[in-house]
């Protein structure tokens, strides 16, 4: 069997342990303003980001402050078109920079509703 190094380093690059347990979810790009909590030293912060992708399992976030990896999180996500976020508790599953990820324990099929709803339009105008 023949196998190219460049074919190596990019099944190595995706079996890595940073990739365990990803993308477990179909995951759309999705540029939403949101808000999230921080804890430290005792005070709770609130920190404005940006959602870069979205799934009904989770989201990647783009931020100014980042929380731990395993850290709880509370989030408002304000979905275009939408009078209301959708208020998720999340738990930080992956850090990269300016970038985290979280994975959202439960949704309520309301939430889940509005964020699929939203994803579809996202699809619709990709296409």
């Amino acid at each position: 069997m023949n196998v190219r190094t460049a074919d190596l380093k990019t099944h190595s690059q995706r079996t890595g342990p940073q990739f365990r347990n990803r993308r477990v979810a179909e995951r759309q790009p999705a540029h939403c303003r949101v808000t999230y909590t921080y804890q430290a030293g005792g005070s709770t912060y609130t920190v404005d980001g940006v959602t870069r992708d979205v799934c009904r399992i989770g989201c990647g976030i783009r931020g100014t402050i980042i929380p731990p990896v395993g850290s709880r999180t509370s989030l408002r996500v304000y979905l275009p078109g939408q009078k209301l976020p959708i208020s998720l508790d999340a738990r930080i599953t992956w850090v990269a920079g300016d970038y985290f990820g979280v994975r959202f324990p439960e949704m309520n099929k309301k939430d889940y509703s509005r964020v699929r709803q939203y994803m579809w339009s996202v699809l619709n105008m990709a296409t």
